[in-house]
């Protein structure tokens, strides 16, 4: 049996990051990834270097990572990304919020397992078209950013369940949001949004939150809007089973979905 007493702190934490595939190395101030990390980028399925302050990415830095799943990039200094970032082809989490992404690469689409990808808190002003190419992913979050509009593309993200786009610049949503079948979530407050598409509405069949505050359009416009009453049925169906629940709120759960019945059953 080998003697591990031996070993520095670095080395077993070396030894853990190669034996485990996960390699955390937040808060410490990096200006890069380690080169002890880059020796076995092969082997690394989680990377997380979060909350340094890595402020650029050389195209050889992530060429390496031919198993990486997981990459978590956030609270760091960039301003751009390496295209080798797009070749990470085992990759479902991305996460790169709260840095100074001022652009995305074009070859974004070619992460065709990805999941998830945050953006918030950066200083994006377009997103790729590329992005609808992303058939798998199901969260994405561009909040506290500087968009003025969401390509049309977008729709072409068949999987996504959750869209963040609070805190920008929008004045409409794309008609193409309908085409998102499985979206639950839009969140799209603090915005100039003055209407929402119809094609939303009725497209979206398991949307339940929808939300505006902070927008001009009024709650009578968007009760006005096609297929709101389906909308409703659903965010009211949804509400009372959270509230089943809930002690003593049975007797108002039930009279909640009596109202739907009509429009959906839950």
């Amino acid at each position: 049996m080998g003697n591990c007493f031996g070993k520095s702190s670095a080395q077993r934490r070396h030894d853990n990051w190669k034996a485990t595939g996960i390699v955390v190395s937040r808060d410490g101030g990096l200006c890069s990834i380690p080169s002890n990390v880059l020796a076995i980028a092969g082997t690394v399925r989680t990377l997380d270097v979060s909350n340094n302050a890595i402020s650029d990415l050389a195209e050889q830095d992530l060429q390496g990572f031919s198993q990486l799943q997981r990459l978590v990039l956030a609270g760091n200094r960039l301003r751009q990304l390496p295209r080798s970032i797009c070749t990470l082809s085992q990759l479902k989490h991305l996460a790169l919020d709260s840095n100074k992404l001022m652009q995305l690469p074009a070859e974004l689409g070619q992460l065709q397992r990805l999941e998830v990808l945050l953006l918030q808190g950066n200083q994006l002003t377009a997103l790729p078209d590329a992005l609808g190419s992303c058939k798998a992913l199901k969260t994405l979050s561009v909040s506290r950013n500087r968009l003025a509009a969401l390509p049309h593309a977008l729709g072409g993200c068949s999987s996504l369940q959750e869209l963040d786009v609070s805190s920008n610049h929008l004045s409409s949503l794309p008609v193409s949001l309908g085409s998102l079948s499985k979206l639950k979530v839009l969140q799209a407050d603090a915005n100039s949004i003055a209407a929402v598409p119809g094609e939303l509405l009725q497209g979206c069949g398991e949307l339940h939150t929808l939300s505006l505050h902070s927008n001009p359009i009024t709650p009578a416009e968007l009760e006005g809007t096609a297929g709101y009453r389906e909308y409703d049925a659903r965010r009211r169906c949804r509400t009372a089973k959270q509230n089943m629940q809930r002690p003593g709120m049975q007797a108002g759960v039930h009279t909640c979905m009596r109202a739907g019945r009509q429009m959906m059953v839950c």
